[in-house]
């Protein structure tokens, strides 16, 4: 599978993502190329306030919180 990853351009599912970094005991982040060190991944207090607040918009009510927000925050300016 990680050769069809590699030569045919697919990408695994997050599940298969998530295997691929337990046994090469690195971060998905770092698969991913969001992290340098393949023991680091996207800490959330590398955010700042509002990409928090949506964050954890998120995290609470999925998009249709996130959707939400965003015209509250659009309709404040």
């Amino acid at each position: 599978m990680i050769r069809k990853y590699e030569s045919e351009g697919s990408d695994p599912s997050a599940s298969a993502l998530q295997k691929i970094a337990n046994q090469l005991n690195v971060s998905t982040d770092y698969l991913l190329g969001i992290a340098e060190n393949p023991q680091d991944h996207y800490q959330d207090e590398q955010i700042n306030t509002d990409e928090n607040f949506i964050l954890e918009t998120f995290r609470r009510e999925g998009w249709a919180g996130v959707a939400r927000v965003s015209v509250e925050k659009l309709s404040e300016r």
